[in-house]
């Protein structure tokens, strides 16, 4: 049997700001060789958005890090589709 890395779980915050960068990918700057911290300052104003949106509308706590959190999992989804 191979090992496999445990998966990390993430807070509601990351997996919602994921699925908004997925909605808004085609507007945002990135190339797939693009660091998640460097991905969410070059978007900061859709980010920036983002925050809002968690709070008014899901009532729920930003922090920065779940940015750089959801990036990550936008960019692991990105390695994935390589073949």
């Amino acid at each position: 049997m191979i090992p496999t890395k445990p998966k990390k779980v993430y807070k509601a915050q990351v997996h919602i700001i994921h699925s908004m960068i997925h909605m808004a990918k085609n507007k945002l700057k990135y190339e797939k060789w693009t660091k998640p911290r460097d991905f969410v300052e070059a978007n900061i104003w859709a980010f920036e958005r983002m925050n809002l949106s968690l709070r008014e509308n899901y009532g729920l706590v930003y922090d920065p890090v779940y940015s750089w959190q959801a990036a990550e999992l936008f960019f692991e989804g990105i390695k994935s589709q390589d073949y």
